[in-house]
């Protein structure tokens, strides 16, 4: 019988999670009381079953937002180190129980959006959802005066899939910094091209 191991750096997360403290606000307790009341989707008709997806899907935006958010106050009071977890991500990761690419991430977009008010608006509203958000951060430091047009984008982005959503910064990207444009033609160029030889 074959034994498996956790590996160290995995050991080292659980014991942090273990260590970390539980006190939360109690609308918290209250809401997942209130997930315990929802009707089994098998059960629903279906009119109630699509017409659930859009406010159900808005909710887990907004639970996500709210995450970005606690993963931000955990870095600015210091807290991984307060609490001897390493950095913030660890520390997220840790007790999310997420990879640690996953807690780093979660800290990185709170940081970036503190400069982003109108898509933090959007996100904590649960009119975008985490793709959008993460779209719209990466323009955000591609695009000439990007915060003249955040929020056109975010209406933009509330109304569209994140695919069309890059789409459309891509192109925008591109009118801001032609340069990189204009490589990215040659590049392609380079790649369809056929060259012939005597030999």
């Amino acid at each position: 019988m074959s034994v498996i191991e956790v590996s160290r750096p995995a050991q080292r997360r659980a014991e942090i999670r273990d260590s970390l403290p539980t006190d939360h606000p109690a609308v918290l307790d209250q809401i997942a009381a209130l997930m315990d009341t929802l009707p089994d989707p098998a059960e629903l008709g279906p009119d109630h079953a699509a017409g659930s997806l859009g406010i159900t899907a808005q909710l887990r935006n907004r639970f996500e937002a709210y995450l970005v958010g606690l993963a931000g106050a955990a870095d600015n009071t210091g807290a991984a180190q307060i609490l001897h977890a390493g950095t913030t991500g660890t520390l997220v990761a840790a007790a999310t129980t997420a990879n640690p690419a996953t807690g780093s991430g979660l800290v990185g977009a709170a940081r970036a959006l503190r400069n982003l008010p109108h898509v933090t608006e959007g996100f904590n509203t649960g009119r975008l959802n985490w793709a959008h958000v993460q779209a719209l951060r990466t323009a955000a430091g591609q695009i000439e005066d990007f915060e003249q047009i955040e929020q056109a984008l975010v209406e933009i982005a509330a109304s569209v899939e994140p695919g069309e959503l890059r789409r459309i910064l891509n192109l925008l990207i591109g009118q801001s910094q032609p340069e990189t444009l204009d490589d990215d033609h040659q590049a392609q160029h380079a790649k369809r091209a056929l060259y012939l030889s005597e030999t």
